[in-house]
């Protein structure tokens, strides 16, 4: 048996002052659930170890981003529509959720990351994905892919700043959208 390292990532400014005012944003969006969870990830042999915001809609469905490993990029650690609604306009809702709390906290878009490995597990149950499907979702919302080191079964995306002017959602107000309008 291979021995397992560590890591603990830790928070950013930029992730701090999001978790200093998650509650607060979201204090009256009644179809929006947020905790703060410690979560653990494996990749390689390596549990890294980490503080996440997580904001689940009231079908289950949920967005879940912490600080990447660099200091001045977020990550997208996990996405999850439920298997009834998925294709419902769900996924694009928590993305411009947390695109737009993100703007709205920080003043500004920040360098995001994510990682596509085809699927999730959710309480022990294997999600399937393929990557194909997950890099089309995300490169609506200006994410290329960066690595494709171990394709097929990862790639990692990263947040193309010259393609947000090209998306009509980064001018999203959420004051005037909600869960009730996605279905």
């Amino acid at each position: 048996m291979k021995k397992q390292n560590h890591k603990e990532i830790e928070n950013s400014a930029q992730f701090n002052m999001l978790l200093n005012n998650v509650y607060k944003y979201f204090k009256y969006f009644t179809d929006v659930n947020v905790s703060v969870d410690e979560v653990n990830s494996y990749m390689n042999n390596i549990r890294k170890c980490r503080q996440t915001i997580c904001l689940t809609l009231i079908n289950g469905s949920w967005i879940r981003i912490c600080s990447s490993e660099k200091e001045y990029q977020l990550e997208i650690a996990s996405i999850g529509v439920v298997p009834k609604d998925q294709n419902k306009g769900y996924g694009k809702y928590l993305m411009k959720l947390v695109i737009s709390f993100v703007k709205d906290t920080l003043g500004y878009i920040p360098s995001f990351m994510l990682e596509c490995t085809g699927c999730l597990i959710v309480k022990g149950i294997v999600l399937k994905n393929s990557i194909q499907n997950q890099t089309r979702f995300f490169r609506k919302f200006g994410f290329r892919v960066t690595s494709k080191k171990g394709y097929p079964h990862y790639v990692k995306m990263e947040l193309v700043f010259s393609e947000l002017n090209n998306l009509s959602w980064t001018n999203f107000n959420l004051y005037q959208y909600n869960y009730n309008q996605v279905a």
